[in-house]
């Protein structure tokens, strides 16, 4: 499965999205006037359903196929599954992301010609 074939297979998966959830709107705005367009909004989420499961296998072949390879051919002694991802150790073992994270959260609204600011200080999340 070449790149070309993966991008034309999810551009046609991204318009059966498009239709079915134009499909589905355009059904629920018109079953207020006639209830026979129910029809249309189960075939509308129908179309969206098997759109979005094939896109899902689209996307886990392609990181079968290419992410993988890519990752592997990069990393030295690294594993990579594509339905798992990485290995919880093995990230944090990378030093690329931390166990505890600090976070500095602002939050200003204006209130009788003042600004009045709270600041949340090293929230700490521990993951």
């Amino acid at each position: 499965m070449d790149l070309k074939s993966i991008s034309n297979q999810k551009k046609s998966l991204e318009g059966m999205m498009v239709l079915g959830g134009a499909v589905t709107g355009i059904s629920f705005v018109s079953f207020i006037a006639n209830p026979i367009f129910m029809i249309g909004f189960i075939a509308g989420g129908i179309i969206m359903a098997v759109a979005g499961s094939r896109f899902k296998k689209l996307s886990i072949a392609f990181k079968e196929v290419h992410v993988k390879k890519m990752i592997e051919d990069e990393i030295d002694g690294i594993s990579y599954e594509p339905k798992k991802g990485f290995e919880k150790e093995v990230v944090y073992e990378s030093k690329i992301l931390k166990k505890k994270i600090d976070i500095i959260v602002r939050i200003s609204y204006l209130g009788s010609s003042k600004i009045k600011s709270f600041y949340l200080l090293m929230l700490n999340y521990k993951m």
